[in-house]
């Protein structure tokens, strides 16, 4: 300690440096603003407090958007901005009134349904044979299911002549071979049969047989060859029967002196109808016939009559069909005349098996014969 200074006055000195100082420390804090201190508990350190928003309290921590807000752009940051106005509430709106009532005494009265009757006979029969009749047409339907609406296409005959013509476009090859028996001789004839439809509604046929003859004459060699034209003139066959009109012809290339063709060159106009009905398919065709160059005058002229009969599937793609074939000739004693029991089996699509037993039935006709044949359609 100095001279010149009494000992009181240091506690006073003290006291004085201490306000001094609180007082510089209360200015700093109020010009910068210090981070709120973090209380440390046991559990970790405590939340930050949240400063305190305007209009926000306990009860409502949402602010009230009447309260006032604190700008954030460059023009209004830091600064308070005047409260808002709530939005006028909406007038309510009237409640609907009662709808308008009509007067019952001119409102319509409702037209009253007419009671049920008893059924007549004929309605009750009626509704019984609609399920027959529809299980009818879709076997009829299902009949056809291979076949295109679009085309002719029904049941060919085995051992007869076709009745419609191919379709524009459409060929079918036939293979075959026809035994025949009559007394001690037989003939075995092997022979390609062409399709083709050439024209719309036009269709050309050809066949050449080979024939093996047995028995009292022995002979191998080339038969005559078989031509047709054909065309469709009217029908489809199943609305309207189909009607076809059209030459068939055959070129004398067989030896008749070894009994391997007739000798002479003939034509056959003739008409052909077919028509299909449940299933069942009739066709058949007549030809007024001429022979060129035979040996006798009374062989010139000659009538043709063959007709089939084809039932619906008795079996998955199998047919069966009865055939008959007569043919008249001027000065014969009598027609020839055989009659047929056939078979075809649709084997595959476009593909199919022919198989023909035709008997006599006079002394002018072959004892029997078989025919089997293999089709497809190209």
């Amino acid at each position: 300690m100095s001279a010149g200074r009494t000992p009181w006055m240091v506690p006073s000195l003290s006291r004085a440096a201490v306000a001094l100082a609180l007082g510089a420390l209360c200015a700093g804090c109020r010009s910068t603003p210090q981070a709120a201190p973090v209380i440390t508990t046991r559990s970790g350190p405590a939340p930050r407090p949240v400063p305190k928003v305007p209009g926000r309290t306990a009860a409502n921590p949402r602010p009230s958007p009447t309260a006032g807000a604190v700008g954030t752009n460059a023009e209004t940051r830091g600064k308070m901005l005047p409260p808002t106005a709530p939005p006028e509430p909406r007038p309510p709106e009237p409640a609907p009134g009662p709808a308008p009532t009509r007067d019952p005494a001119r409102a319509p009265a409702p037209a009253a349904s007419p009671a049920p009757g008893p059924r007549t006979s004929t309605e009750t029969s009626s509704r019984a044979a609609a399920p027959r009749r529809a299980e009818a047409h879709t076997a009829a339907r299902d009949d056809r299911d291979d076949r295109d609406d679009d085309e002719l296409d029904f049941v060919e005959p085995v051992s007869i002549d076709r009745t419609l013509p191919n379709g524009l476009g459409d060929w079918d090859v036939r293979v075959g071979a026809r035994h025949t028996r009559e007394g001690r001789d037989s003939v075995t004839a092997p022979y390609v049969q062409v399709f083709g439809g050439v024209l719309p509604r036009i269709g050309v046929e050809f066949r050449a047989p080979y024939v093996l003859r047995d028995g009292d004459d022995r002979a191998r060699g080339v038969g005559d060859l078989g031509l047709a034209l054909k065309g469709l003139v009217a029908g489809d066959g199943r609305d309207v029967p189909a009607v076809v009109v059209g030459v068939d012809g055959e070129i004398a290339t067989g030896d008749e002196d070894d009994g391997l063709g007739k000798g002479a060159h003939s034509a056959a106009p003739f008409l052909a109808l077919l028509y299909e009905a449940r299933g069942w398919t009739l066709q058949g065709n007549v030809a007024r016939g001429r022979q060129y160059g035979a040996a006798h005058d009374d062989d010139e002229h000659f009538w043709r009559l063959q007709g089939a009969v084809a039932a619906p599937r008795v079996a998955d793609r199998v047919h069966l069909l009865c055939e008959v074939d007569g043919t008249w000739t001027r000065g014969a004693d009598d027609p020839s005349l055989t009659v047929a029991g056939a078979l075809r089996w649709d084997v595959a699509k476009d593909q199919s098996v022919g198989l023909a037993v035709p008997f006599g039935v006079n002394r002018s006709s072959p004892d029997w014969a078989v025919e089997l044949h293999y089709q497809i359609e190209f």
